[in-house]
């Protein structure tokens, strides 16, 4: 999903059926439709020959549509690669798919049918229709015209809205699938891609014959995002499925290192955020970069969601909030100053909840049942569990 930069109270997400549903978040909240009346709204716009009888029947496509504000069409497969326009732009959206086309849409365009709108462009690298991973706009010179893209095939295509469906630049970025790639907006010509390779690449656009800086094993395992950090030049993360995110300072790139600082990375390896257990899925930076400096929201496979900061001088992190939100299992989440909410779930006693103070609690107190910890005094919280019988924090 990703939220509009212009307009944030619209969030446009991708659905497993390849359509983009354009939610609005002020009809969602107490007010919202109850799912069997939006069920049932969305069920009279079936196009199916015959009426629904109850909401009962309708699908969780007709939830989405029901709810949504437009739906996006043209895709016939899912995918992942989902960008708003860039600034005078906004009203624009591109997203990438495994059919291995690039859809375009312009959101001030009428829909065609009930909410359903077609693309304005459909783009395709070449005649085979790899699966394309992700797509970005170019920023600088023809900026809201072209789009890049980079897929299974491990190209990267460069289109210009205004020429044609084919791409004005191909070149091979990778031997193996390329996963993310992020076009940097305070550098026009910079853009990183990364992907099964386990490496990052940071390309010039001008001069696409070799990649202008190689991160060379940046992960132990596939890079699965990229994102450049807001109104920072050289800063970029990388997240993985090694269930890492690292943080780059391009500006570092050659600078000197003692042997014992060579251990921990090169020298432009400016921080490691090594909270999640499960498999990277995505993140992004906080925009308000001038009130939280360099502070991301980070997702995983198991479905936990973290909100962290790095420390300065320091190259690993803690949490500032960790939710997990896992169907079944026990929630751990901040409650106010520093109390901690805690609710047990299971079949025979579902919501069993607590708020105790940790300000008086110890180490020991949290380390026994794998709890959160928030200190007194700091804005940090700690948790405690079992690895392989031991016992860490």
């Amino acid at each position: 999903a990703r939220l509009c930069p212009s307009d944030q109270t619209k969030v446009a997400s991708k659905a497993l059926d390849g359509c983009v549903y354009i939610f609005d978040f002020c009809n969602f909240g107490p007010c919202a439709l109850p799912f069997s009346s939006a069920a049932g709204e969305g069920a009279k716009h079936l196009k199916s020959g015959k009426a629904r009888e109850s909401a009962e029947t309708a699908t969780p496509a007709d939830f989405m549509t029901a709810q949504a504000e437009v739906v996006l069409c043209g895709h016939t497969a899912e995918g992942w690669g989902l960008e708003w326009g860039p600034p005078g732009r906004e009203n624009v959206i591109a997203s990438a798919a495994d059919d291995g086309i690039i859809c375009v849409w312009d959101l001030q365009a009428k829909p065609q049918t009930h909410k359903r709108l077609a693309p304005l462009h459909k783009l395709v690298a070449d005649s085979r229709l790899r699966p394309l991973q992700d797509v970005c706009w170019k920023r600088g010179e023809g900026e809201g015209e072209v789009l890049l893209g980079i897929g299974d095939d491990g190209y990267l295509n460069m289109w210009d809205l205004r020429v044609s469906p084919a791409p004005v630049v191909r070149t091979q970025c990778s031997w193996t699938c390329t996963n993310a790639l992020a076009a940097n907006a305070n550098a026009p010509y910079v853009v990183a891609t990364a992907g099964a390779d386990k490496g990052v690449s940071i390309w010039d656009l001008r001069a696409l014959r070799r990649p202008a800086h190689r991160l060379l094993h940046a992960h132990g395992e596939a890079v699965t995002c990229l994102k450049w950090a807001p109104g920072e030049k050289t800063t970029l993360a990388s997240g993985s499925t090694d269930r890492l995110i690292r943080i780059f300072d391009l500006s570092l790139v050659g600078a000197e290192q003692e042997s014992d600082e060579a251990e921990d990375g090169p020298p432009e390896l400016r921080f490691v955020h090594g909270g999640h257990l499960g498999a990277v899925n995505d993140f992004d930076w906080n925009p308000q970069a001038d009130l939280f400096s360099l502070m991301l929201a980070s997702v995983s496979e198991d479905n936990a969601l973290q909100i962290w900061q790095p420390f300065e001088g320091h190259k690993t992190s803690e949490d500032l909030v960790r939710l997990q939100l896992l169907t079944g299992a026990a929630f751990r989440g901040l409650g106010p100053a520093t109390s901690l909410f805690a609710a047990e779930r299971d079949a025979g006693n579902p919501s069993n909840e607590s708020v105790e103070d940790v300000s008086v609690q110890t180490r020991k107190a949290f380390k026994r049942d794998s709890l959160f910890e928030a200190r007194d005094g700091e804005d940090s919280v700690h948790y405690y569990g079992e690895v392989d019988g031991d016992d860490v924090e």
